[in-house]
């Protein structure tokens, strides 16, 4: 269409291509629609950064990624509105999103069914959301474009319960000096993620003040 014609010629990825043509091919040159064919196909990509977004009001993509992920901590129970990671990379993701539903350009490489099937409740999720913010515009939901959507959401599921995970408190007891006492610490920092309370010889263990919030006791000594 002429809209789109004139969306095609007006973005930066347009002259960026049409500045570059001798790269591209080297024996003759590129017509204005070879260029809006590249434009077309890299604007449908997941190649943009959110940087570059920001300054782009299309489909006001800041609100319509707030609510996206306002809805789905509703749904999912889960809050996400502080996780700054997923608010950028829908950013990033949201306009070749758009600009490949509106032009009807197929993810390539993509089977929702796997999504769906490894993570049910975070694609169902997700499907209710885009359902209740219409943010499909024909009459069936692109069910890859959700899978694709999920994946950005499961990613911050799990960042968020591993923030919100409680680490062991370990407190070590040794009958071999300070120095026996560190290298245990550090072997048990290194390759657990637990927190450390402190070192402390085996008569301390009495009086020791921290004891309610001790969940480990970890000791080379036989028995206490």
């Amino acid at each position: 269409s002429c809209d789109n014609e004139y969306f095609l010629i007006t973005c930066p990825e347009y002259l960026v291509i049409k500045s570059h043509t001798d790269i591209l091919v080297q024996e003759q040159e590129l017509n204005r629609y070879e260029i809006m064919h590249l434009t077309s196909l890299l604007i449908g990509s997941n190649y943009a950064q959110s940087s570059n977004l920001r300054e782009n009001d299309w489909f006001e993509h800041d609100l319509l990624v707030s609510k996206i992920i306002n809805l789905y901590s509703k749904y999912y129970q889960l809050n996400l509105n502080q996780d700054r990671t997923l608010y950028e990379s829908l950013l990033t993701h949201l306009r070749p999103t758009m600009y490949r539903l509106l032009n009807h350009i197929p993810v390539s490489d993509m089977d929702y069914r796997l999504i769906q099937q490894q993570f049910p409740k975070e694609y169902d999720v997700m499907k209710q959301v885009l359902t209740e913010l219409n943010f499909f515009t024909g009459e069936q939901q692109d069910q890859d474009e959700t899978a694709l959507l999920t994946l950005h959401f499961k990613a911050a599921i799990n960042r968020c319960e591993k923030s919100n995970t409680k680490k062991k408190n370990i407190l070590i007891i040794c009958s071999h000096g300070y120095g026996t006492s560190r290298l245990l610490e550090q072997q048990l920092s290194d390759t657990y993620d637990v927190n450390v309370l402190d070192c402390i010889p085996f008569h301390y263990l009495k009086q020791y003040e921290l004891i309610q919030q001790v969940d480990i006791i970890v000791t080379t000594i036989d028995s206490l």
